[in-house]
């Protein structure tokens, strides 16, 4: 049914299309300028709406310039947040909603690092180097923000949904076509099926520069906030669970769940970015009362980003007193991650080059 009422919107598909292609191309002959910031700029984006794992990415690269000795910030639009303007992310009740929960995911995990977001990217990042004297700046969802110069393009692409075969917006899921990876540095291939044919996804997206990787559960973290403990995901073993998450991606969450072993009695599937609702809690919790009685080991489980967003409707009292926790994921390279810390290191070095 869906598919029948995408046909309608294929016109709508080709101005958007077309409207794309025009302002790329004003980019491209310096009819639109991209402006350049004095230190190296680190993009990940991806070419369609929903879940890529362009926040494991982000982390991933956090990490990796952390090692290098860095001053690193991470600047994000704030997706899905009430506020506006300029804000600096800091521990807060209603992260979520006054931050976006990226953001906030992004804080927690590196409290050591200046996580900001902005709309307007190069105000940003021009107040991060000057009040947080950041050294590198990650980008998150840029590769459409042309605006602002980035010295690496990084593109994420769920193997699961290949864009070569899907239309643009409204009538598909493409911000762009895959012809836009001519200007991405680098295409990561993520969430790669087991026993993937690599070279078959080369081939469709004919890029020079392309690693493969998938997103694992790597830790299990409980919502007690007095008493929080994680344990690994193997030690769940195949213990019943109620699952819920808002990702642009659910079916694929689940699916990890079921296997990773854990059988999941009942799931609730929310749009991406969801704002959880006291209703929402009440439904997930009445479900857990109606089933334990016969599953005593039942347990609540859902994603970092959604634990990131439920603090905004009174976490502690509506879900600690169940054992409820959230899943930690991480990129787990198949191939090419040397490829991917050769193009950060070069970057940083041809900034060095530049500034001298």
């Amino acid at each position: 049914m869906i598919q029948f009422f995408r046909k309608f919107l294929l016109p709508f598909s080709l101005l958007y299309y077309v409207v794309m292609q025009v302002r790329n191309l004003m980019y491209d002959y310096g009819w639109l300028t991209s402006y350049d910031i004095s230190i190296p700029i680190i993009s990940v984006g991806n070419l369609s709406v929903g879940g890529t794992g362009k926040t494991p990415m982000a982390c991933y690269i956090i990490d990796y310039l952390l090692q290098q000795g860095l001053r690193v910030g991470y600047l994000s639009r704030g997706y899905g947040r009430d506020t506006h303007g300029y804000r600096k992310v800091v521990d807060h009740i209603d992260g979520g909603r006054m931050f976006g929960d990226e953001s906030v995911l992004l804080a927690a995990r590196f409290p050591q690092i200046s996580v900001s977001v902005c709309e307007d990217r190069i105000a940003g990042a021009k107040r991060m180097i000057q009040e947080d004297h950041v050294q590198v700046l990650v980008l998150d969802d840029a590769f459409q923000h042309r605006r602002i110069r980035r010295d690496i393009d990084i593109v994420m692409i769920d193997a699961t949904r290949m864009p070569d075969r899907d239309l643009p917006l409204p009538a598909g899921n493409l911000r762009e076509t895959t012809a836009s990876l001519s200007r991405a540095n680098l295409v990561v291939v993520n969430k790669l099926p087991e026993g993937s044919d690599i070279e078959t996804y080369q081939k469709r997206l004919s890029h020079s520069h392309i690693s493969f990787s998938k997103s694992i559960f790597t830790k299990v973290v409980f919502f007690n906030i007095e008493n929080q403990f994680s344990i690994l995901p193997r030690d769940l073993n195949s213990r019943p669970v109620i699952a819920f998450a808002g990702l642009g991606n659910n079916h694929q969450f689940f699916q990890q769940l079921e296997a990773s072993g854990l059988k999941i009695l009942k799931s609730f599937s929310f749009a991406d970015h969801h704002r959880y609702t006291d209703e929402d809690l009440r439904m997930i919790t009445l479900e857990f009362r109606r089933r334990v009685p016969e599953w005593p080991d039942l347990m609540i489980i859902t994603t970092e980003k959604d634990y990131c967003r439920l603090n905004s409707v009174n976490l502690p009292v509506a879900l600690t007193i169940y054992p409820c926790a959230y899943i930690q994921m991480e990129l787990h390279w198949v191939a090419g991650e040397q490829l991917v810390q050769h193009s950060i290191l070069k970057a940083l070095k041809d900034d060095r080059k530049r500034t001298v």
